[in-house]
């Protein structure tokens, strides 16, 4: 009796979720569902040499454009004021690629810091993994009401309730096991920082309970425009879906509130 039993609590289970499913809002999971798909903005060529991160080692490059300077940020909060610095120093071009971007206050600083960068006329990119966001409404994903900032989901669920991610990693495991665990921070095609730091305040020192121990480098010069190139292949990959195709992304009075 209890094996029977069981099987209909899981078919009822089941046919929960599958209901679920129908009811709840979807995004596309690929750019080859949408054909009219334009860029928001172009970046315009500079040279990363002719930016006042670029000019303070200009000489050194020039001899050998291959190398790169290198800064190891054992620190979590120096990792964070370095990329705050990078941020305000910024006079063209930020590419950020995380795993997880949480809601809290570290993260708002950062996400305050990118914004004043926007308004000083810098093109901010940024590319998250559907796994690092908390919901739709992440803050991280409002940025994208900006005229002068884009953001990405890599690889989204297609149904955006929380609840259903699981029936669907259960049918479409093949795909959404595949997931992003780059981390990339890009200046001005002149600085690039990289490690094992997500964006939130644990990953800082900045949680009053528990931090995680990570390591990053920042590296000046050649290294930063490789890392150009490899966050551009995420970018222009077809799982990595605009903000703007996601439901409910249709109120830009929300980023000022």
């Amino acid at each position: 009796m209890m094996p029977r039993m069981k099987i209909y609590t899981a078919f009822l289970y089941l046919l929960l979720n599958i209901l679920l499913l129908g009811g709840c809002a979807s995004v596309v999971y690929s750019t080859n569902d949408l054909p009219d798909l334009v860029p928001k903005f172009e970046i315009e060529a500079f040279d990363p040499l002719q930016t006042p991160i670029g000019e303070v080692y200009a000489s050194t490059i020039a001899a050998d454009s291959s190398q790169s300077g290198a800064i190891l940020l054992d620190s979590g909060q120096y990792a964070l004021l370095h990329r705050i610095a990078l941020t305000r120093m910024a006079t063209h071009t930020i590419e950020l690629q995380t795993y997880i971007y949480e809601d809290d206050v570290t993260s708002g600083l950062l996400l305050l810091e990118m914004e004043k960068a926007a308004e000083r006329g810098v093109k901010v990119r940024i590319i998250v993994d559907d796994n690092g966001l908390g919901s739709d409404q992440s803050a991280v994903m409002l940025l994208n009401y900006h005229p002068n900032i884009e953001v990405k989901v890599f690889n989204p669920f297609k149904y955006r309730a929380r609840i259903s991610r699981y029936p669907q990693m259960l049918f479409d495991l093949g795909r959404l096991n595949y997931r992003m665990h780059n981390k990339l921070f890009i200046v001005d095609d002149a600085a690039v920082i990289i490690g094992g730091r997500n964006v939130a305040g644990n990953y800082f020192d900045n949680d009053a309970s528990v931090n995680f121990s990570d390591t990053d480098v920042l590296f000046l010069g050649g290294l930063a425009r490789e890392a150009v190139t490899s966050f551009n292949e995420y970018w222009n990959y077809h799982k990595a879906i605009p903000v703007s195709a996601f439901p409910n992304q249709d109120e830009p009075e929300r980023l000022d509130k």
